[in-house]
């Protein structure tokens, strides 16, 4: 190939000039050296600059490929994008998390002023909804008179002794007005501090809560600075047998996170066959009768979408909760499996162990408080709705379908964080045994000091996780449980609930 004409004889004449007759005169020697890289310092520089000015249209910033990056990395991206991403979605919905906060290019003014304005809305939605629940008497939670049909009320009567006529007995509700049933009058709503004022303090309390935690404080990042301290310690891959893996995991949380976005899909449908039943439709309240039909519907998407930001704090609440119970459950594991084929030091189990009572000291703070407090509403709602459900005399599919659902759906999110804090629970006991017969049966090359640190620091690391400030034991749900259904029985077999013909 043939070579530059012009170039060529130059770098060679200027370096078989330096190599023939160096200059003996020190600054007349530097000059010369300078003015032979002049050439090659320039070029390089231009070369450099024109790199850096292209380099605006070529750099583009996007993820890398899965098959670029570690399995671990990998799997973070993956749960990352499957539960995360999701559940962040959630946070913004309830004002819990900012818009605009991953859009670097968007306008600061217009998303200052939306983060600002939003979570007033979201506050005035749910006030609206709280009061629009009175209003209505949302469920029909009256024991003593929404369990029977209005049509088959009839007012008492009672003789009196100084004269052989029957006087009617007034009725202590709206609707019996001289011993008649009057069909455009609903029974206003009994005992509403206890059945909706309470309940809605308590969820109101744990959006407040939320909105400081996360908002405030953005503590957002402790969910995935957890994830990815468990996510260190797992396999990457899908193991069979041996072990919890990266895949579990993901699949666990997904599953939790679906379970609570099917249970407030399920909340909102059973919200809305109240409206349907026509036992209960004949008025909203009698504050809110007379309003025509456009009105009572807007009023009804309102409380719609109100009762959509009030299932949105529940769901974000107990995901959150569960998620992290979840993955100290496989942190616990990893440990205890490590611990069980002695391939750890006892130092080294020891600092796992100290890193998981930070974890769960911190899932212990506030977000323990927030979910005790809606655990308690859904306590409360369970309840009623159970029983409404065994006292229930309305013959109608409709009213039947709506007492079983309401039951269903409060006691299912109720037992999720109940059973998986007992899980956890239940998985950090194991250590102790183990423990114990490391003592007995030795452990690695361990002497007896050694061991005797190991179990006195495993009685009092006290890792537990708790609600009301109680450690969740499946013991305790167990006895509850039994003692619940033993005296369900009890009443009905004494007649309290029901009548004495009745098939139960």
């Amino acid at each position: 190939m043939a070579k530059d004409p012009v170039a060529t004889p130059v770098l060679t004449t200027r370096s078989e000039e330096g190599r023939r007759s160096p200059p003996a005169n020190p600054a007349l020697r530097s000059r010369a050296l300078l003015s032979s890289l002049e050439p090659d310092l320039l070029g390089h520089r231009m070369e450099h600059l024109s790199d850096s000015s292209n380099s605006v249209v070529r750099v583009e910033i996007a993820d890398v490929e899965d098959v670029e990056m570690s399995p671990t990395t990998a799997g973070l991206k993956r749960c990352k994008s499957q539960v995360l991403r999701p559940y962040r979605v959630v946070l913004q919905l309830i004002g819990w998390r900012g818009f605009c906060k991953e859009q670097f290019y968007s306008s600061p003014h217009v998303c200052q002023m939306v983060n600002a304005v939003y979570p007033v809305l979201v506050v005035g939605l749910l006030f609206y909804t709280y009061t629009y629940n009175i209003l209505v008497c949302q469920g029909r939670l009256n024991v003593r008179y929404d369990t029977q049909s209005w049509s088959n009320i009839v007012p008492a009567t009672a003789t009196t002794p100084s004269s052989n006529r029957t006087t009617s007995t007034l009725r202590t509700w709206v609707g019996l007005e001289n011993g008649t049933v009057r069909p455009d009058r609903v029974p206003q709503c009994g005992h509403i501090v206890t059945t909706y004022i309470i309940p809605s303090v308590l969820h109101f309390g744990a959006y407040l809560m939320g909105f400081i935690y996360f908002r405030l404080h953005e503590n957002e990042q402790q969910l995935y600075a957890l994830m990815e301290q468990v996510f260190l310690r797992l396999n990457p891959a899908k193991t069979a047998g041996k072990g919890p893996s990266q895949f579990s995991v993901i699949r666990r949380l997904r599953l939790h996170l679906f379970l609570g976005v099917a249970w407030m899909l399920c909340s909102l449908g059973v919200q809305a066959l109240f409206e349907f039943v026509p036992q209960w439709a004949v008025a909203p309240s009698s504050l809110l009768s007379g309003l025509g039909s456009e009105l009572h519907w807007t009023l009804f998407a309102l409380e719609m979408l109100g009762m959509l930001l009030m299932n949105c704090v529940n769901v974000a609440v107990v995901v959150n909760y569960t998620s992290q119970c979840e993955m100290l459950v496989f942190y616990a594991r990893t440990v205890k499996q490590r611990l069980q084929e002695k391939s750890i030091q006892l130092k080294d189990a020891m600092q796992e162990l100290v890193e998981m009572r930070k974890s769960i000291g911190k899932l212990n703070g506030v977000l323990s408080k927030m979910t005790s407090l809606v655990i308690l509403s859904f306590a409360e709602a369970s309840i009623i709705g159970f029983c409404l459900l065994i006292l229930n005399e309305v013959n109608d599919l409709l009213v039947w379908l709506y007492r079983a659902l309401y039951v269903i759906i409060w006691m299912s999110i109720l037992v999720q964080p109940l059973i998986t804090a007992a899980r956890m629970n239940a998985t950090c006991e194991r250590f102790h045994q183990i423990a114990l017969e490391a003592r007995v049966f030795g452990y690695q090359q361990c002497g007896i000091h050694d061991l005797d640190s190991f179990l006195n620091f495993l009685c009092n690391a006290r890792l537990r996780v708790k609600l009301f400030e109680v450690p969740v034991r499946a013991g305790y749900l167990i006895l509850v449980s039994v003692l619940v259904i033993f005296t369900v029985l009890l009443l009905f077999q004494t007649s309290v609930i029901g009548a004495p013909d009745l098939f139960f």
